[in-house]
């Protein structure tokens, strides 16, 4: 019997997570996905943000609101 090999889940956060390591809110987060200023991808009904974006916010990008 042949062993199956499956790819492990890419490291991530959920929104509540991500905000909470920041210090803002859920809803900012929420807003930060929508236009587009962090990356999120959903697995199955969850949003899941990779920690890439967590150390690029703690490498010095601070996203800004717009408008």
């Amino acid at each position: 019997m042949a062993a199956t090999h499956k790819r492990p889940p890419t490291p991530a956060l959920s929104i509540q997570e991500y905000a909470d390591a920041n210090g803002v809110s859920y809803w900012t987060v929420r807003r930060r996905i929508a236009d587009g200023t962090i990356r999120a991808y959903k697995i199955g009904k969850q949003v899941r943000i990779p920690y890439s974006e967590l150390e690029r916010l703690q490498a010095g990008y601070i996203p800004s609101a717009k408008g």
